[in-house]
C-alpha cells in the first residue's frame, strides 16, 4: 500500500478525537443455541516415571466436578481411589470418569520403565524417501528385535508400525514410543520438514518486524494498541507484530536489554520500532487514523530499504514433555552474514489496560493482549544465531539451512500452548555493521507455515 507522506506534526499533548467507528463494535445477529455439555477428563501429565503422581480433573461443561465424579481403569473398570494415580509398575494405563451416568473421554497415561527409545535423526525431509531409524535399548543392550514401535496420532489409538523405520510425505511433528513386553519407553518425536513446492522461486513474500513497546500502566498506549489490533482485524499482512511489555506482569526479565539494544532511542511510551534497525519508529499521534498511517508508512519503508533475500518455513509443535518445538527451514538466495532467531509469543492474555482514549477505544478491546513476547531463542543476541552464507553455498541459485529451538510451556503467561505462536526471522548484516530484519514469519502452535512467494 502506498501512503502519501504527511506533514509531521509536533504534538505537545495527545488529543482525544472522536472516531466514527469503534473497532470493538460487532453486534450479534441472532442467538446461538447452547451446546450440549460434555464430561471431560484431563490429567496433569501424559507420561510419568515410576512412583510419580498423576492428578486428574473432571469438568462438566465449565463446572469442575472432580470431587463428585468417579474415575475408573478402562481395562478392568475398577474405581480409582480419589483423583490421583501412581504405580511402580511400568506400562500404559487408561482411565475414564463417570458423573451422573455420563461417561467421559478416555485418558492414557504412560508410566516409563528402564527401556529407552533411540533414533538416528530428529529431523527428516517430507519427501517419502528420507528415513528415521529407531532402536530400543535396555541396560545398554539392543532389544529392538524383542520390541514393537508405535506411532502416536493426534487423535485415536496408537498405531503399530511395521518395523523400526519411518518416512512420510506430510510435514509435521510425529511422536513415537516402543514397548518391550509390558515395558514402554518414553516418547520420542521427530520433525518432517516441509518440502519447497517452488524450489526455483526466489520472489519471497516479505514482512517487516513491528515491535510495540508498551505496558498496561500506560494510558496513552491504548490508542496505538487499538490501531494495530484494528489493522490486524482488517487483514493487514505486511508485518509480524511483537508486543514487548515493560513494567507490568507480562514483562520479561530481558525486556530492559531489548529496549537498550533495539528500542530506537525510546524516550517515552508507547513506542513502535521497525525491523530492529534503530532508525524507524513511531508513537501516538492523537488519532487512530494518524497512528495507522505512520505504522503503514514505516512498515512500507523498511520493506523497501531492506530487500528480502531469504524465505522461511516453520513447524511449531509439541515437543518432548513440556517442550514447544520450533523447526525452521531457511532458503537463502544471496551470500551474506545472517542470523536466525525464534521468539515465543502469546495471545489471549487478559489484563486491564489503562486507557486515556476511552471515548474512541473500548477498554475491553485492548485488555485482551495479543502477540505478547514471552521468550527468545537467544537473549544474549536478540538478532539471532549466526549463519554465514558464502558464494560456494549458493547452488542452483539458492541454499537451504535448518535450525531447531525449544521453549518451555512454563514461559507462557497462561501456560496454554494453544494460545502460543512463534515469530521466526532472519537478520542480515548491513554496511554499518548492524543486523537488520530481512524477513519474518509467524506460526501458530500446532501448525505449519510453508515458504510464501509473491503472487
Amino acid at each position: 500500500m502506498k501512503i502519501t507522506d504527511l506533514l509531521l506534526l509536533t504534538v505537545a499533548s495527545f488529543l482525544t478525537v472522536a472516531v466514527a467507528c469503534d473497532p470493538l463494535e460487532n453486534p450479534r445477529e441472532g442467538v446461538q443455541e447452547d451446546k450440549p455439555k460434555e464430561l471431560v477428563l484431563s490429567s496433569s501429565m501424559e507420561e510419568t516415571d515410576i512412583s510419580e503422581t498423576v492428578s486428574f480433573t473432571v469438568k462438566y461443561g465449565e463446572d469442575d466436578v472432580t470431587d463428585e465424579a468417579h474415575i475408573f481403569f478402562s481395562s478392568t473398570d475398577d474405581e480409582l481411589d480419589g483423583n490421583v494415580f501412581s504405580t511402580d509398575i511400568p506400562g500404559i494405563y487408561e482411565f475414564y470418569a463417570m458423573h451422573d451416568s455420563i461417561r467421559s473421554n478416555t485418558v492414557m497415561i504412560m508410566v516409563k520403565g528402564e527401556v529407552v527409545l533411540a533414533v538416528d535423526k530428529r529431523m527428516i525431509a517430507s519427501d517419502g524417501t528420507d528415513m528415521a531409524v529407531f532402536k530400543v535399548i535396555q541396560d545398554s543392550t539392543d532389544v529392538t528385535g524383542e520390541s514393537v514401535l508405535y506411532l502416536l496420532p493426534e487423535e485415536g489409538e496408537p498405531v503399530v508400525l511395521d518395523g523400526f523405520t519411518f518416512s512420510t510425505t506430510e510435514a509435521g511433528c510425529y511422536s513415537f514410543y516402543a514397548q518391550k513386553g509390558s515395558l514402554p519407553t518414553g516418547r520420542k518425536s521427530i520433525i518432517a520438514l516441509t518440502s519447497d513446492p517452488q524450489p526455483e522461486n526466489t520472489a519471497f513474500k516479505e514482512r517487516a518486524m513491528v515491535t510495540e513497546f508498551t505496558g498496561t500502566w500506560c494510558g496513552n498506549c491504548s490508542l496505538v494498541k487499538a490501531s494495530i489490533y484494528d489493522l490486524e482485524d482488517e487483514g493487514w499482512d505486511d508485518a509480524v507484530v511483537v508486543e514487548a511489555h515493560d513494567g507490568d506482569p507480562m514483562a520479561t526479565e530481558f525486556v530492559s536489554d531489548l529496549i537498550k539494544d533495539y528500542g530506537a532511542y525510546l524516550m517515552a511510551y508507547p513506542h513502535v520500532t521497525y525491523n530492529m534497525d534503530n532508525q524507524h519508529s513511531s508513537s501516538n499521534y492523537g488519532t487512530m487514523d494518524l497512528c495507522q498511517q505512520y505504522i503503514l508508512k514505516n512498515t512500507g519503508q523498511v520493506i523497501s530499504d531492506y530487500p528480502c533475500t531469504a524465505g522461511i518455513s516453520v513447524i511449531f509443535e509439541q515437543g518432548d514433555g513440556n517442550e514447544l518445538a520450533v523447526n525452521a527451514v531457511f532458503k537463502f538466495t544471496e551470500p551474506g552474514e545472517y542470523r536466525v532467531a525464534a521468539w515465543l509469543l502469546e495471545n489471549g492474555i487478559e489484563a486491564v489496560q489503562n486507557n486515556n482514549y476511552s471515548s474512541v477505544v473500548a477498554t475491553d478491546y485492548v485488555s485482551v493482549h495479543r502477540n505478547v513476547l514471552r521468550d527468545v531463542s537467544n537473549a544474549d543476541e536478540f538478532t539471532g544465531d549466526d549463519i554465514n552464507i558464502t558464494e560456494d553455498d549458493i547452488t542452483e541459485a539458492v541454499t537451504y539451512k535448518f535450525r531447531a529451538w525449544t521453549f518451555d510451556t512454563a514461559g507462557l503467561f497462561n501456560g496454554e500452548p494453544e494460545n502460543a505462536l512463534v515469530a521466526v526471522f532472519v537478520t542480515k548484516k548491513q554496511a554499518n555493521g548492524r543486523y537488520v530484519v530481512n524477513n519474518i514469519v509467524k506460526c501458530r502452535f500446532g501448525e505449519t507455515t510453508g515458504f510464501e512467494y509473491v503472487e
